[in-house]
């Protein structure tokens, strides 16, 4: 009988943890993304329905292999928009989240301030974006 109370307690708990998750991540919106290697996202913004995060990359010669090229943010939910004044910022990250480089935009996301240094494609294993605007169009 106490194997069996121990059983149900420890289901009851997963299921509280799991739906406490469930609830977490939905208030993000989530985010969304072209697999370069990455494996995770974060997202903090006006947009309640997540973005896409897309990239291009180009070989480069000096860096002797495949670099990331150019990024490109839009919002999952098409009905949704980024403002046109937003201040973006789309962090490349690699291994243990540490940043690869940071793209800015002053203009919600048309325009992009390209990291200090090349990222290798190889490295990307994940994004976070940052969107800091007054309103979302919907």
């Amino acid at each position: 009988m106490q194997a069996r109370k121990k059983s149900i307690i420890a289901v009851l708990v997963g299921v509280v943890v799991a739906g406490a998750l469930s609830a977490s991540a939905a208030t993000l919106g989530g985010a969304h993304w072209a697999q370069l290697g990455a494996d995770t996202a974060a997202v903090a913004s006006p947009v309640t329905n997540g973005v896409d995060v897309t990239w291009d990359t180009a070989y480069d010669k000096t860096a002797k292999g495949y670099v990331v090229s150019s990024v490109k943010l839009t919002t999952h939910d098409k009905k949704e928009s980024i403002p046109g004044d937003a201040q973006v910022k789309l962090t490349v990250t690699g291994k243990d989240g540490a940043s690869l480089g940071e793209y800015t935009s002053d203009d919600g996301g048309k325009n992009w301030a390209e990291p200090k240094s090349s990222i290798a494609a190889h490295d990307v294993e994940g994004v976070a974006v940052v969107i800091n605007g007054t309103t979302v169009s919907a």
